[in-house]
């Protein structure tokens, strides 16, 4: 008998504690930024990217639990900087992978190498 409830208490605490997981893409503009400087006013590169959240939902009660911390993902326009302020490097990610066409200029604004299809597909779905 002792056996048989301990099995039966088992077996709820499993199905009770058992959710579902999910996550949650927020695609963001041209708000991602790093800087040469501390004073955060040379930009050393800016990007388009999307926060992933982790979602835990519980099957009872449909309750959704948004993890702490988003994950930044670079997803979209990147462009990298001199530290005169040129633009050094164009291209585009695709779930923080570079996908498309890269270009690299010199300081006139000349384009000197052009890269293409570096492992992304731009055009596939998130």
């Amino acid at each position: 008998m002792k056996w048989t409830k301990l099995l039966l208490l088992c077996s709820a605490f499993f199905f009770i504690s058992q959710s579902a997981t999910a996550q949650v893409e927020v695609q963001k503009g041209i708000e991602g930024k790093t800087f040469y400087d501390t004073a955060k006013t040379i930009i050393k590169e800016a990007y388009e990217y999307k926060l992933r959240y982790k979602v835990v939902i519980n099957p009872r009660t449909g309750e959704e639990v948004y993890k702490a911390n988003p994950q930044e993902i670079k997803n979209g326009l990147y462009i990298l900087y001199r530290e005169d302020g040129t633009i050094e490097k164009t291209g585009y990610f695709k779930n923080d992978v570079k996908c498309g066409v890269w270009k690299t200029f010199d300081t006139t604004g000349k384009t000197v190498l052009k890269e293409e299809n570096l492992g992304g597909d731009c055009t596939a779905a998130n």
